[in-house]
């Protein structure tokens, strides 16, 4: 049987994007002192779908049509490998600001 481990965030972890549907908004999530895969915990504070983005590189653009969406209000933990980049990016016309939490676990 596979055990399932709590999501448990790292001090300090948390950094936020201002997206909004005219750019890409692009944060570090600063270096890693995870061994192995990190993990995620985004949360979609604004009253619209965000959609984002993971690379290694600050050149990482989210878009509306290929990057993952996050309903507004929404909570989602997921995998990012070693990723030490995010982007976010609204529908044109609105905003929201988004919640990026590193930390252990799912």
């Amino acid at each position: 049987m596979l055990d399932i481990e709590p999501f448990r965030p790292v001090p300090s972890g948390t950094i936020s994007i201002s997206a909004n549907g005219t750019a890409s908004g692009t944060a570090s999530l600063g270096t890693s002192s995870i061994p192995g895969n990190i993990s995620v915990r985004i949360h979609n504070g604004g009253p619209s779908t965000v959609f984002v983005e993971f690379d290694g590189v600050a050149t990482v653009t989210a878009n509306t049509t290929a990057s993952m969406p996050v309903p507004s209000g929404a909570i989602e933990v997921i995998d990012i490998g070693q990723c030490t980049f995010a982007a976010a990016i609204t529908a044109a016309g609105s905003t929201a600001t988004v919640y990026f939490t590193k930390g252990y676990g799912l």
